[in-house]
Parts: C-alpha cells; sequence; structure tokens
C-alpha cells in the first residue's frame, strides 16, 4: 500500500504529467535459526512516511504492507519482495502455524536503495496472567493486546473465563492495551 497527497495543481491547459513512484525494492529471505528457508512466512510492516513530489507537486506520502491486508508471503527458498519508500520500518515476520517460531520483529530496517535482507526466526517467550478485578476475580471476555514497539501489527487476545490470557511472541519491546467492555455489575468493575 503506497498513500500519497499533495499540494494544489494549477490546470490551466492540457497537461502530461508523468508520476514516478519512488520506492525501492526490498528482498526479504526468511529462515529458521539452522539457515533452513522458511516457506509460507507472512511480512507485514510499519508505516514509513517521507516529503515527495506527485509529478512536480509537492506532497507526503507513506508506504508500507499492513498487518489488517494479506502479506506478502515468503516463496519455497524462503523469499519475497517488498516496495517501500526511503525510510525506516519495523518490519513483522509471522511464521506459517505450523512452526514451532514465534512471531518475529525487526527493528530499524532502513531502506535508501535496493536492498537485501536476511530475517531469522526466534523461538518464543511467553506472556501470560490474568486479567483482575479490584477483589482480585478473573475478568472474562476482555480484550487484551499486544504489539511490538514501533509497529500497530497487534495481536488480540479475548481473556477465558477466569480471566486468564497468554501470548506466545519474539522476544523484545512491546506495547500492550486491555480494552474493557460490556463488563456485568456483578464483575465490580465500569461497565467500559
Amino acid at each position: 500500500s503506497n498513500y500519497w497527497e499533495g499540494g494544489i495543481l494549477s490546470l490551466t491547459e492540457n497537461t502530461i504529467m508523468d508520476i514516478s513512484i519512488a520506492v525501492k525494492r526490498v528482498d526479504v529471505h526468511v529462515q529458521d535459526p539452522l539457515g533452513n528457508p522458511v516457506a509460507g512466512a507472512g511480512l507485514t510492516s510499519s508505516a514509513g512516511y517521507i516529503s515527495t513530489l506527485i509529478g512536480t507537486v509537492p506532497s507526503t506520502g507513506n508506504s508500507y504492507y499492513p498487518y489488517y491486508h494479506p502479506p506478502a508471503m515468503t516463496d519455497t527458498s524462503g523469499n519475497t519482495t517488498l516496495w517501500l519508500f526511503p525510510t525506516t520500518y519495523t518490519l513483522t515476520v509471522t511464521p506459517p502455524t505450523d512452526s514451532p517460531f514465534a512471531i518475529t520483529n525487526v527493528p530499524n530496517v532502513t531502506v535508501s536503495d535496493d536492498t537485501s535482507i536476511t530475517v531469522t526466526l526466534v523461538s518464543p517467550v511467553i506472556l501470560s496472567g490474568r486479567v483482575l478485578n479490584p477483589l482480585g476475580v478473573g475478568v472474562p471476555d476482555q480484550a487484551i493486546r499486544l504489539a511490538a514497539t514501533g509497529t500497530e501489527n497487534w495481536l488480540y487476545y479475548t481473556t477465558a473465563s477466569d480471566g486468564s490470557y497468554i501470548f506466545s511472541v519474539s522476544p523484545g519491546d512491546y506495547k500492550i492495551a486491555l480494552e474493557s467492555y460490556n463488563i456485568p455489575n456483578a464483575l465490580n468493575l465500569p461497565r467500559y
């Protein structure tokens, strides 16, 4: 996905304006810790913002592979290609569902020219616990979410009947959010 928004374009006569999309090729190879390629891994990225031109008009733009759209997928050799504006990104690699490896985040990927990078999947760390009310009782059916710092690639979990949750992620820094809503009066919490 890329999006530009430009300034004012004054048209007073027929005009031909070629628009070059200023993206760079980023070849990504995904492998396991032994160096074996990982097929079927999905890649998303944070948004990268730049100032550029739409034809001759100054503009700003962003390019990214958002988590809420289908990801770029690795082929049987563990390779895929992203096309991104020249700026800095966090890449998120989601291994195939049968993989023992964690969703792996690669922060501070700077794209200044066509480039190649290798991502090695890692073993997961577990974050688990319970969402509790002030009386220490577990709160069921609450959305708790986690995203690697620098991304909006949120992982969602709905708490179990005892308020428990669990995430299996790669080691790193994360944002955490709790969305409490539609709580019955008997649970001793605000409704929303």
